[in-house]
């Protein structure tokens, strides 16, 4: 079962990256670029917060918690001046809600706090050394697949 769902989510980084790459070369024919990178950014957070949701299966409450989702990512990035700001109120997203959806105990939690960081630090690491968003996030969804092997 962990092998399926890595493979899902290695997919999906895959899919969402190429169509990054692609959407950031129309967009900044009209965008400058940082509004490019900030929507772009908001666009990879948002699919990848709807595939967790998606992953989970959830019966009751997916559309409040999509809704909810997509409210804290506009308001986040319209109030947050700082790109750096903005992608780590994302990421501290995307941990709560795998906390909500998946873990039961504090231990699991934290574990994929850990992981979060680690994957926060190899984004950074990949935009400094290629100048790249698409590079970035791979690198960032890459290794959040990890969170199947937390229990």
């Amino acid at each position: 079962m962990n092998q399926q769902s890595l493979l899902r989510h290695i997919v999906f980084a895959v899919s969402v990256c190429i169509a990054a790459l692609f959407l950031n070369d129309v967009l900044q024919g009209f965008l400058n670029f940082t509004v490019t990178n900030r929507l772009l950014s908001a666009i990879i957070v948002l699919s990848y917060l709807v595939f967790l949701i998606r992953e989970n299966r959830l019966k009751a409450g997916w559309l409040t918690l999509t809704m909810s989702n997509l409210t804290i990512v506009c308001v986040a990035g319209w109030l947050l001046e700082s790109y750096v700001a903005f992608v780590l109120a994302s990421l501290w997203l995307i941990w709560l809600n795998r906390c909500v959806l998946k873990y039961k105990g504090i231990v699991d939690s934290l574990t994929d706090l850990i992981l979060t960081i680690i994957s926060f630090g190899a984004m950074q690491w990949a935009w400094l050394q290629t100048g790249n968003l698409s590079a970035a996030w791979w690198c960032f969804l890459l290794l959040q697949s990890l969170h199947v092997f937390i229990p």
